[in-house]
């Protein structure tokens, strides 16, 4: 189920490495709730450690810590940008900014259930949608929607900075209680495209988050293979990218042993 609107925003998604970097993040910490490390994410990637955090910066404003484990704060949107909806991740209650659309492909990658929480910006009607991993599971109502600006306003901010991106593209694509609610949504946003919740999950801008990213974002696989693109030689180390990208702060970043390896997974997660 896809077409030419299809195409055009997959491409824009496959063309921007700090997408893909965005999900691995969010898959990898489990939205939060633990650290990864730079070896894991360059390894999701198939990217060397140093492109890998300077992807996380770009998609997420983070950086390792002194023992090169990476924290995600905000996942959607950068830094700074206003709570535009709630997240429920087991016991947890996460306010997040970024696109609606943007909780497809992290339903795409993450091993664990969550659910969102909105309002519709029409209607003023509650929406709340629960995902499973790789999946919708429920939509409340039924027919509740989310808006996708046309591929040639999103390719405009593809390579923009996050925050950007975030006030003027995501911004413009929320989630409806209905199709018919954002019929005058069309008006404001030619050649942008409603699709139901369920709807979706069944097209390529899900589908390609769940077959491409999920098998090397989530935190529990240990069989992930190492697949730095161009370059078969081990990766510099992060402490000496970390000093480098010390002028992102006023505090110097103290040179230290790679981190050793991470415990086996267990059953269910670390």
């Amino acid at each position: 189920m896809s077409d030419e609107f299809d195409r055009k925003r997959l491409e824009i998604v496959t063309q921007r490495s700090w997408i893909e970097a965005t999900y691995a993040l969010i898959g990898l910490t489990r939205l939060g709730e633990r650290p990864t490390t730079v070896e894991r994410l360059a390894a999701a990637l198939g990217r060397p450690e140093e492109e890998a955090i300077r992807l996380a910066w770009k998609a997420s404003r983070v950086r390792p810590d002194g023992e090169g484990r990476i924290h995600l704060g905000a996942a959607f949107g950068g830094s700074g940008g206003p709570s535009r909806r709630t997240l429920y991740v087991g016991d947890r209650e996460i306010p997040v900014s970024g696109c609606a659309l943007d909780l497809l492909p992290a339903a795409a990658v993450l091993d664990v259930p969550f659910r969102v929480e909105d309002t519709c910006p029409v209607t003023g009607a509650p929406i709340r949608i629960e995902f499973a991993p790789g999946g919708v599971e429920r939509v409340d109502p039924p027919e509740a929607a989310v808006a996708m600006v046309s591929p040639e306003v999103a390719g405009e901010y593809g390579e923009a900075e996050i925050e950007q991106v975030n006030q003027n593209v995501c911004s413009q694509q929320p989630f409806f209680a209905s199709t018919e609610a954002a019929q005058g949504w069309f008006a404001a946003h030619p050649g942008g495209r409603v699709f139901s919740v369920r709807e979706m999950a069944d097209r390529p801008f899900f589908t390609h988050a769940r077959d491409t990213w999920r098998p090397g974002s989530s935190p529990t696989r240990r069989d992930r293979r190492r697949r730095i693109r161009g370059n078969t030689s081990r990766s510099t180390p992060w402490t000496t990218w970390t000093t480098t990208l010390t002028w992102r702060s006023s505090a110097p970043v103290a040179r230290r042993s790679p981190p050793p390896s991470p415990p086996a997974a267990r059953a269910g997660g670390w």
